[in-house]
């Protein structure tokens, strides 16, 4: 006779402050044994979820779900700059041109963005969940085919260190020129976020940094210029999805 047990525990990397995107992890064994007792196979993996339960079962956990959690602020306000609204509430569409001398959609939360090279590669809003957007870069969809989604790319494959799986409409690219086509610029460039007032900055999230990508890095600085920290943004390839935790 052959009986899989399978045990739950939650893996909690806590605490998170108020605008993080907390992701419920449990790791899941399970031991294949005879009808003696004597252990014939253990296997691992890792089930992402919303989940309470904890302790043992009979039988293999299969399915693979991922749900997120946004710790709320009790005492002070948030911004959750997701490239979906502006900071009137209006939703902002694909392909709009962003930053500098154009638009600045989060002036009222003390918010402006500029860039580089403005002119040649101005900033744009994409839309990782629309066909418009992915039918002209595809590895910048969300979540990945392997989640039901539009993503083309290996790094967000399910049991990837980016695993692709929610939707995340909105995200900010730096466009490859200056034309109507929204597709991001593959060599890059620099954007800067000034907060006015200073605020505390707790998280970004990146979408399909590539494996030869090793020099992207958020620098974050106070009011004097002075610099706080500098994170180094992992290179988890094609399609991948990342949240960095700014401590």
């Amino acid at each position: 006779e052959l009986i899989y047990e399978t045990e739950f525990k939650n893996s909690i990397d806590a605490p998170f402050p108020c605008g993080s995107e907390v992701y419920i992890a449990f790791h899941a064994e399970a031991i294949r044994v005879d009808g003696n007792g004597n252990q014939l196979q253990a296997e691992t993996a890792w089930a992402f979820g919303n989940f309470e339960y904890s302790g043992s079962r009979w039988g293999w956990y299969s399915s693979y779900e991922t749900c997120c959690t946004i710790i709320q602020c009790p005492t002070e306000t948030c911004y959750n700059l997701d490239f979906d609204i502006d900071g009137q509430g209006n939703q902002i569409p694909h392909g709009t041109t962003i930053g500098d001398s154009s638009w600045q959609p989060w002036s009222t939360w003390g918010i402006t963005i500029t860039s580089s090279s403005p002119s040649s590669h101005p900033l744009r809003i994409f839309d990782t969940e629309s066909s418009e957007g992915v039918a002209q870069d595809p590895d910048l969809g969300t979540p990945n085919v392997d989640f039901g989604g539009p993503g083309i790319g290996s790094g967000g494959r399910m049991g990837e260190p980016g695993a692709n799986t929610l939707p995340r409409s909105n995200v900010l690219i730096i466009n490859k020129d200056a034309r109507a086509v929204t597709n991001d610029f593959a060599r890059g460039g620099i954007i800067t976020f000034t907060l006015n007032p200073p605020k505390t900055v707790y998280g970004l999230s990146m979408v399909d940094a590539d494996r030869d990508e090793l020099e992207n890095h958020v620098v974050l600085r106070d009011s004097e210029g002075n610099q706080l920290v500098d994170v180094p943004l992992l290179a988890l390839g094609d399609n991948s999805y990342q949240y960095n935790y700014f401590n």
